[in-house]
């Protein structure tokens, strides 16, 4: 039975669970204690011998179930009252053990290699329109910006968002201040109009060739590995790419003139605290990434 399974179960110590915690006399030990010690025993309902209704307990003895208490051969006064309780006859089921290490590795493993299934099969990125085979931005530039890449020390799919945020992969861009090319190469800098006649590939070979440089000016070393928020600064403000904080709000030249550093390029400050930082710039790589499906379709 339930109440009997249970008290077995459970008692320990001398003392019976459902006998609210009132010291077993079977312990001498403990009565012992109380005695000695001049402390009265735990005050005990003369009516139950317990200080709660025990369904078990009869007129002659207390309660023969009772794990560690109370036994059929300990008998308790007589009373002319027993109280008639209903209790649910059941059986508690026995739990399987579980090996918790184990199931957490597996767990792991399998939440590990259920997330590598689900990115390798969702698209790594938006899909441009366009471009793919029989283009100049088919299987063979993604080819070249993988070279490049790793030539750089960066993610390739970094230096794509790239080239996605500066000119939508369009190398014949130019934009409003005159910027012209995959990374708006700048006209104060670039011989733009010659920019804008070379093709896809031949302007990737300028890429490379610009951020090479601009990574040894802002004090990298050749081998040093970039992140997206390096790498983007390194395209944006190269000569401050090695500082987190890349722009100010109102910062001017020697001669007093407004830079425009921040003013030109305020949608990229996100927190809208007067500084783009590199933290940012790596915030405006995640929402332009390209999935290399735009390449091979």
């Amino acid at each position: 039975m339930f109440m009997m399974s249970f008290q077995q179960n459970i008692s320990f110590g001398g003392c019976n669970p459902f006998m609210m915690g009132c010291f077993n006399p079977r312990l001498n030990f403990f009565m012992g204690m109380a005695a000695a010690t001049a402390v009265p025993p735990m005050p005990m309902f003369p009516a139950y011998n317990c200080s709660v209704f025990n369904p078990y307990m009869t007129m002659s003895y207390a309660n023969p179930f009772a794990a560690g208490g109370f036994g059929a051969y300990y008998p308790a006064p007589v009373f002319n009252y027993t109280p008639q309780i209903f209790m649910p006859q059941f059986t508690l089921p026995q739990l399987p053990v579980i090996n918790t290490t184990a199931y957490s590795k597996s767990n792991t493993q399998t939440s590990a290699s259920a997330a590598a299934t689900d990115s390798e099969a969702r698209p790594q990125g938006m899909t441009l329109k366009g471009k793919g085979k029989g283009t100049q931005y088919g299987p063979e530039f993604l080819e070249k910006v993988k070279q490049i890449a790793s030539n750089l020390n960066c993610n390739y799919r970094d230096l794509i968002a790239i080239m996605n945020s500066e000119s939508s992969l369009n190398a014949q861009v130019v934009g409003y201040n005159g910027a012209s090319g995959l990374i708006c190469f700048m006209p104060q800098y670039f011989d733009t109009d010659k920019i804008r006649k070379m093709s896809p590939m031949e302007q990737l070979d300028l890429v490379e060739a610009t951020i090479k440089k601009s990574k040894k000016a802002a004090g990298f070393a050749d081998d040093a590995k970039l992140s997206k928020g390096d790498l983007y600064a390194l395209v944006f403000l190269p000569a401050r790419a090695g500082k987190e904080v890349l722009c100010r709000e109102g910062e001017t030249g020697k001669n007093g003139k407004l830079l425009r550093y921040y003013e030109a390029n305020k949608a990229l400050d996100f927190n809208h605290d007067g500084k783009i930082t590199k933290n940012e710039m790596a915030a405006r790589i995640d929402k332009k990434y390209v999935s290399d499906n735009t390449f091979l379709a």
